[in-house]
């Protein structure tokens, strides 16, 4: 969270065009205005435009005292809501993840855990003394107990803050486990921080209705979060009622100003939520791809 996308942490990069030629795009300094920004454009254009064969990466110092804190609530939108207020009071911190009861639940069975089965949040903050982070947990303790916040508890040795997150890391695994046999269609959305309450809560309403076996999980602290949706792969129904209802869920996203994704890139199942959030300017895009890549040769059929 603290840090931002890949897109702000590389400076520098190497690409090969479809023709051959080779690319040197960015710079090694730390900042630069110098014409067009050509490094960025390759940075999440799934290979569509050339091969990327070398990078240039910023570089950030460990953090010396670091904790995390976990606090449970009573319903998502309370959780995300206090997501809100943690980004708002600027306490910068290292992560923030919430994960809905249903992942909470595969979690416990996958891993062996006892987490209350509730909206959870993961907060991690780092400092560069003790004093100061003390002064961080403290304020956010007070924020979320403000957000109704529950179960409040902490994690501070290396060993004790590595089983917490890995809770987290293996939400995944956890719900695969339980559905053996299924697909997966991972998907994320991502919307201003005012509308993230609002947003998942439409969203684990919206899956509920329609009978799906799903939850929340998302990186909320910049309004990013993501549903798992899943069914048998030669089951069309319920194929056809994931889709109307990631469909539904892409549309209230733009309607709030969001995107139809934060992080994942466009490689096929989005490629039908183009055209909603950037109009006319898609032909624009296509344009690009054209002049980077004539015959159409990498990565045929993403993106467009």
């Amino acid at each position: 969270m603290r840090y931002g996308t890949t897109r702000d942490n590389v400076l520098a990069l190497r690409a090969v065009l479809p023709s051959g030629e080779v690319l040197r795009l960015g710079s090694k300094a730390r900042k630069t205005a110098a014409g067009y920004d050509l490094r960025g454009l390759f940075i999440g254009a799934e290979g569509t435009l050339g091969v990327i064969t070398e990078v240039t990466v910023r570089l950030y110092p460990l953090p010396e005292h670091v904790a995390v804190l976990r606090a449970n609530f009573t319903g998502i939108e309370q959780a995300a809501e206090c997501a809100t207020l943690l980004m708002g009071a600027a306490l910068q911190p290292e992560r923030l993840e919430l994960l809905g009861p249903s992942r909470i639940q595969a979690v416990n069975q996958y891993l062996g855990r006892q987490y209350p089965e509730e909206p959870t949040l993961w907060v991690e903050f780092a400092a560069v003394s003790k004093d100061a982070l003390e002064s961080t947990l403290a304020v956010a303790r007070n924020l979320c107990l403000s957000a109704q916040g529950q179960n409040l508890a902490e994690a501070r040795s290396e060993a004790e803050r590595a089983s917490l997150w890995e809770a987290r890391h293996k939400a995944y695994y956890a719900l695969a486990a339980q559905h053996p046999g299924h697909a997966f269609l991972s998907t994320d959305l991502c919307v201003p921080l005012e509308y993230l309450p609002e947003l998942v809560g439409y969203a684990a309403a919206l899956a509920q209705a329609a009978g799906l076996h799903t939850g929340v999980i998302g990186h909320v602290g910049d309004g990013n979060f993501h549903m798992n949706f899943h069914a048998a792969p030669d089951d069309g129904a319920a194929w056809a009622t994931i889709r109307g209802v990631y469909s539904d869920l892409v549309n209230r996203t733009l309607e709030r100003g969001g995107t139809c994704t934060g992080e994942h890139g466009v490689g096929l199942h989005k490629r039908e939520f183009l055209a909603r959030e950037h109009g006319d300017s898609l032909e624009l895009m296509r344009q690009v791809k054209a002049v980077f890549d004539p015959q159409g040769i990498m990565n045929p059929g993403k993106v467009f």
